[in-house]
C-alpha cells in the first residue's frame, strides 16, 4: 500500500538493497524528509559509524516510485556519498521531488544520474548538486541531473558544480 511518511532529524547510512531499488529509502507515498543525512558522513571523527554509503541498483539513497500526483519533499538535508547503477542520490519515476536547502553531493552512479535521475518533475530551491560522478562511457545523460521520458527540472538559486563522467 501507499503510506505517507515523515522523516525528521535522522541519519540513514550503510544500507544495501542488493539487486533492488532504494538502498536508504524506498517510498511510494507522499513523503517529507527534513534535517536528515542520507548517505555518508565525511567527517569520520564526528560520526565514525556513518562512513558507509547506501547502495542499490537504482536510488542508492532514495527510490521514489509514487504516482504522478505524489511528492517527496526534502528540506535542509544532505544526500551524500551513495552508490547505484542509476540515480545514486535520488531516482524517481513520474512523481515529484520538491527539494529545498539541501546538498546532493559525492554520489556515484555506474550509469547516469549520479545526483538525480527521474521521469517526473524536480523543483530545486537553494540546492547544491556537486561532485557527483557517473562512471559510464554513455554519450548522453547527466552526471548531476538526468531526466528521461517526461522529466522537467525547475531550479531557483541552485548550484550545479563539478558533476562529471569518469570512465
Amino acid at each position: 500500500s501507499i503510506v505517507p511518511a515523515t522523516i525528521s532529524r535522522s541519519k540513514i547510512s550503510g544500507n544495501t538493497s542488493a539487486g533492488g531499488n532504494g538502498g536508504g529509502l524506498y517510498n511510494e507515498g507522499n513523503t517529507v524528509i527534513s534535517d536528515t543525512l542520507i548517505g555518508k558522513e565525511f567527517d569520520a571523527a564526528a560520526d565514525p559509524e556513518l562512513t558507509n554509503r547506501n547502495s542499490a541498483e537504482n536510488g542508492g539513497a532514495i527510490f521514489f516510485t509514487g504516482a504522478p500526483q505524489t511528492t517527496t519533499t526534502i528540506l535542509r538535508s544532505a544526500i551524500n556519498g551513495n552508490y547505484a547503477i542509476g540515480g545514486a542520490g535520488l531516482a524517481g519515476r513520474e512523481a515529484t521531488f520538491d527539494i529545498t536547502n539541501t546538498t546532493i553531493s559525492s554520489n556515484e552512479a555506474k550509469d547516469v544520474g549520479a545526483g538525480i535521475i527521474t521521469a517526473g518533475d524536480v523543483y530545486l530551491q537553494n540546492v547544491t548538486v556537486a561532485d557527483n560522478v557517473a562512471t559510464t562511457p554513455a554519450t548522453s545523460g547527466g552526471s548531476g541531473l538526468n531526466g528521461f521520458s517526461n522529466a522537467r527540472f525547475f531550479l531557483s538559486n541552485t548550484l550545479l558544480s563539478n558533476n562529471r563522467f569518469v570512465y
